[in-house]
């Protein structure tokens, strides 16, 4: 089995069919945020439907530049994975998923943005519902701070420690961010293998392999 997480669309679904192949086979999507740039909620959901068309499942979260509304719209419809824990695979498989939408405050006031403090409540819940004998794949639109994954273009690093310590405590598998374009490739944290695919239109996005009870990730590109 496998699976596939890409975000930070912002409207450009230029890439989207050269990803045909690979979103029909996964078992589902993962998109990490920022669907659209923020106008309404309609705007991201209409990005959610291409990709929809192309994938057996998608699931996803808002990120700090979607309408607050597009939040409110997944979880009515049952496709949301923001503060959520849930478990995937078939009858022989019990990969548990994590994940936490929106970002922690930046300079531009957009949207979707959160306190540091709020961040960290939300993973604290989080936490305690995690079993921690079971793979755990995380995503997060914010990714941690004072790493690969969370530096901009001079440097500043800019991701959230609440997020940094939830996988420093809870040791996901594979996780998967967005957020910081310039800051795609990769990074590790413990036993934690971390992805930033950063913006779609660039073609990135991460494959996620389960073989033989063993999951793993690459970070690949259109």
């Amino acid at each position: 089995m496998y699976w596939i997480a890409f975000g930070d669309i912002h409207e450009d679904l230029r890439a989207l069919p050269r990803l045909r192949n690979e979103s029909l086979g996964a078992e589902a999507v993962f998109l990490v945020g920022d669907l659209s740039d923020g106008e309404t909620s309609m705007h991201a959901e209409a990005v959610l439907e291409a990709v929809e068309v192309k994938a057996k499942k998608v699931y996803a979260f808002a990120g700090n530049m979607d309408a607050v509304g597009f939040s409110d719209f997944l979880h009515k419809a049952g496709k949301t994975m923001h503060k959520q824990v849930f478990v995937i695979g078939d009858e022989d498989t019990a990969i548990q998923v994590a994940g936490v939408g929106f970002s922690t405050t930046t300079p531009f006031n957009t949207p979707g943005e959160v306190t540091e403090e709020e961040m960290g409540q939300w993973l604290e819940t989080m936490k305690r519902q995690i079993n921690p004998a079971q793979p755990l794949i995380f995503f997060s639109h914010n990714p941690p701070f004072d790493t690969k994954l969370d530096a901009l273009s001079d440097g500043t690093h800019v991701g959230s420690p609440a997020v940094r310590d939830f996988i420093e405590t809870m040791h996901p598998d594979i996780c998967v961010f967005g957020h910081i374009h310039e800051s795609k490739g990769e990074d590790v944290l413990g036993k934690s293998k971390m992805f930033n695919a950063g913006a779609f239109s660039e073609g990135g996005y991460v494959r996620i392999n389960y073989v033989d009870g063993i999951l793993s990730a690459e970070l690949k590109n259109l």
